[in-house]
């Protein structure tokens, strides 16, 4: 009796242990996403943290009126990032915020290095998967990803495959997507005392079958990561023009969420591992 009554309490303490820690860990949260998001938007991430201490909120724009990112981060490193954009207002843009706990590896120390070695390291994107929500089955999204340089041979031009750069300011990338093909894009970098933000624009149009989907530097994605010491947040938008089809909402959403999501995991996976 009196074990089982010891056993009791221990329960009891180990409960209350991790509700406060919980409660601490959120606060924490809130107190470091306050001066960059909207009461409204930290409300909504707080709400949607797991047992792991992790979450996510997503928008999704699919129309020719203008309108800009709501969920973006109040920062001079995001509003370098997004300057990439040179097009006319674009028809698609997905936004999705991540809030990281950490490991315990990790966590407790800002660490913009090992962002910035992640996010260079392209040649890891090669084999990742995603969910095909069209096939309700996983994919490998890029079969091919590699950092390259432009040679001439003779008076064509072609990409040598060299190893990645993880000081460049810009990278070519050849990767080879199984919706698109291959393709050079360009990966530039931003970088400042509180994080790092990654750009990828396509260069060459993009096709599906024999359609020419997207002209040169109309799709661009960006991924802004913050490190606040025991969480991160990730900022990831994707932008593109082309053509509008009606009652294609939903199955854009379904397709690049998906897609970030795995691009996401990737970084979260090299970034604990590195």
């Amino acid at each position: 009796m009196k074990k089982c009554f010891i056993s009791l309490c221990f329960s009891f303490a180990v409960f209350f242990a991790a509700t406060a820690n919980e409660a601490a860990y959120k606060e924490t949260v809130k107190e470091n996403l306050t001066s960059i998001l909207s009461p409204s938007i930290v409300g909504e991430l707080l709400k949607d943290i797991d047992e792991q201490g992790n979450a996510s909120v997503t928008r999704l724009s699919y129309t020719k009126k203008k309108k800009e990112p709501s969920l973006k981060p109040e920062s001079s490193l995001v509003e370098k990032t997004l300057s990439y954009w040179t097009q006319d207002n674009p028809i698609f843009m997905l936004e999705t915020l991540y809030v990281y706990k950490k490991s315990e590896n990790r966590s407790g120390t800002v660490d913009i290095q090992r962002i910035s070695d992640v996010l260079h390291a392209v040649s890891t994107l090669q084999g990742i998967q995603y969910y095909s929500s069209s096939r309700k089955t996983m994919r490998t999204l890029y079969e091919v990803s590699s950092a390259v340089k432009p040679v001439m041979q003779g008076k064509k031009q072609t990409y040598e495959k060299i190893p990645d750069d993880l000081q460049a300011s810009e990278q070519l990338v050849l990767q080879k997507d199984l919706t698109f093909g291959e393709y050079i894009y360009k990966y530039s970098y931003i970088r400042d005392k509180n994080g790092i933000g990654c750009v990828c624009e396509n260069t060459q149009a993009l096709k599906y079958g024999i359609f020419s989907l997207v002209k040169p530097y109309n799709m661009n994605i960006c991924l802004t990561v913050f490190d606040f010491g025991d969480f991160m947040l990730a900022y990831a938008l994707t932008r593109g023009n082309f053509p509008k089809i009606i009652g294609l909402d939903s199955k854009l959403k379904d397709s690049f969420s998906t897609r970030t999501d795995a691009i996401y995991n990737w970084f979260i996976k090299n970034y604990e591992e590195r």
